[in-house]
């Protein structure tokens, strides 16, 4: 929140406030209000920590324990036989849950029971230790014979907000031939997965253990879909004269702008157009990384705020808007244009709360006779106050799960951080900005 670059929700808002207003903000224009909210956020935050919860280490392996379904073939040799006769009651790092047979779910499973052709067995326990299914005949992982997955990279990855496999399972979507790569073991928090996995509804948040194929980093939808967490998968690295030349080229941009010499966007333009040049960069890899649905929710946005300016909306907005506000002030909704952004800030993308909000942040303005730039601003830092729920935002998501937290832990450091961050900026915006 101190620079223009520094979150891409920023840069939605220059967009808007170009499109509407034909100026753009400066590359430190959010610094006067983004530093001071930034440290006493910061200080809040360190109050608070003490306040998560120190899972014990003894505790960790129960607590991060994945669960990994196995289905037995017709033909197996395991097939007539026991539990305890197939020495799956000795498996090191590995424990048999529970068993999944035409529908019907065994748990726990005892050592006696029988196992029939075409039973799913699920395994909870360290998922590094998954080698171990693999001598037994014809027990298979994620529905194929796993050898040649599991001789590779075992990668942990988190579902993304932005990932299609929301809501899908994995025989849904086909997930092998879709990544080349197989689920290994399903985590969601320390709640228990019950049944096959391939058929578990997949959420934004779960963690997955993947045992990947060699051509894994290629598939051009693996970083929209999941934020890799650990595993030997590593993306290709630059060399270092490719480092150095690509952090002083971005540099350089970003020197220029503050200047107001070179618009942000142009020297952008050439930096990639230099990186492609140079080969840092390939066309492929540009269009792997275009953000296609940043690009639709601006231009979608755009054509709404044009939509509502020729229709007459918009007018019949401004004088709502002042009608509802006209006993109390401009600062009320000046307030009222913030509120509403961290709504929405908290229910649906950073970057769509943005553009929802500004058309009626900016109407807001017009209707007051009132300066915009404090309600832009309040846009911007309302889009970005997302603290108390945990898929508001990739990040959260990245530290959710493999911290162990609960919704609960996100509510009681981020309202006292939401509480401060919002005050601030109510109080500061207005001094920086007047009306």
């Amino acid at each position: 929140m101190t620079t223009l670059v520094g979150t891409s929700t920023n840069l939605v808002v220059n967009s808007f406030a170009l499109g509407s207003g034909g100026f753009e903000l400066g590359m430190f224009q959010f610094s006067l209000v983004g530093v001071p909210v930034a440290l006493l956020t910061f200080g809040v935050l360190l109050w608070r920590a003490r306040k998560l919860p120190a899972h014990p280490p003894e505790d960790t392996a129960e607590k991060l324990s994945y669960f990994l379904a196995a289905d037995l073939e017709a033909g197996s040799e395991m097939v007539g036989k026991s539990i305890e006769q197939n020495q799956l009651r000795s498996l090191e790092g590995l424990y048999l849950l529970e068993l999944e047979r035409e529908g019907r779910l065994i748990s726990p499973v005892g050592p006696e029971e029988i196992l029939q052709a075409g039973d799913t067995l699920v395994f909870t326990g360290e998922v590094g230790k998954v080698q171990a299914l693999q001598r037994f005949p014809g027990l298979n992982l994620f529905g194929h014979q796993a050898d040649d997955l599991l001789a590779t990279n075992l990668v942990e990855v988190v579902i993304s907000h932005e990932s299609e496999l929301a809501g899908q399972t994995l025989q849904d979507v086909d997930f092998r031939s879709m990544f080349n790569a197989g689920v290994v073991g399903i985590r969601r928090g320390g709640k228990r997965l019950e049944g096959q996995l391939g058929q578990i509804p997949l959420r934004v948040g779960d963690c997955l253990v993947l045992a990947v194929g060699s051509d894994f980093r290629q598939h051009r939808n693996i970083e929209r879909n999941f934020h890799l967490l650990s595993g030997s998968f590593k993306r290709p690295q630059l060399k270092r004269t490719e480092s150095m030349l690509t952090l002083a080229g971005f540099t350089a941009v970003i020197g220029l702008a503050a200047l107001e010499w070179l618009p942000l966007f142009h020297g952008l333009l050439l930096l990639m157009a230099g990186l492609v040049a140079g080969k840092v960069l390939s066309p492929a890899e540009l269009r792997r990384r275009f953000p296609f649905e940043l690009w639709l929710i601006i231009g979608s946005a755009l054509a709404i705020a044009q939509g509502l300016e020729s229709s007459g909306a918009a007018a019949l907005l401004a004088q709502g808007m002042q009608t509802l506000f006209a006993g109390y002030g401009i600062y009320a909704a000046f307030v009222g244009c913030y509120l509403m952004t961290l709504l929405l800030t908290e229910t649906v993308t950073n970057n769509a709360a943005a553009a929802l909000a500004f058309p009626i942040a900016w109407t807001t303005a017009q209707a007051f006779g009132a300066d915009p730039m404090p309600f832009i601003m309040a846009v911007a830092y309302g889009a970005s106050a997302c603290f108390l729920i945990p898929y508001g935002y990739q990040t959260h998501l990245m530290v959710y799960s493999p911290g162990r937290y609960s919704m609960g832990d996100f509510l009681g450091i981020g309202l006292p951080v939401s509480l401060t961050y919002s005050a601030a900026v109510l109080l500061l915006t207005p001094l920086v900005f007047p009306f």
